[in-house]
């Protein structure tokens, strides 16, 4: 029997009552992989234990050698005081809506916590899709 407490079970069911409630309001034509962030960040924040902080977009701690822009894990939950722990969630989310992704996409996203996870087995590492429902059956 699955927790009801699980961040995973509440990620999925806060992240899909919001979106039902943006659909009810006639906003589905803005949903993107960006919009979603907000109620993620929402989730995360509200239950994490006091000692804990949400950060968006932070670049993988393995080097990139690669020019422009820095790769980067969408959230991660390390601990507020000690600034050099290590962090104990990294999540990934794709979004699958009208934008083209592509499977080399997807794979990515899985290498970049694959490779995370490499470095620090503690971490907890979770990969969210959200979208468009008839576009991820066909994905």
């Amino acid at each position: 029997m699955s927790n009801f407490n699980s961040i995973q079970r509440k990620l999925s069911e806060g992240l899909y009552a919001w979106m039902l409630y943006e659909f009810s309001c006639n906003k589905a034509y803005i949903f993107n992989e960006k919009y979603i962030s907000y109620p993620i960040a929402n989730i995360l924040n509200n239950n994490t234990n006091n000692d804990q902080h949400v950060l968006v977009e932070q670049n993988h701690p393995l080097q990139n050698n690669s020019q422009g822009r820095p790769i980067q894990v969408d959230f991660v939950i390390k601990n507020k005081y000690d600034k050099t722990a290590q962090w104990e969630f990294a999540i990934e989310t794709k979004w699958i809506g009208n934008s083209d992704i592509t499977l080399t996409d997807f794979i990515w996203d899985l290498i970049r916590l694959q490779n995370l996870f490499s470095t620090n087995t503690n971490v907890k590492c979770y990969f969210l899709i959200a979208g468009n429902h008839k576009k991820i059956i066909n994905f």
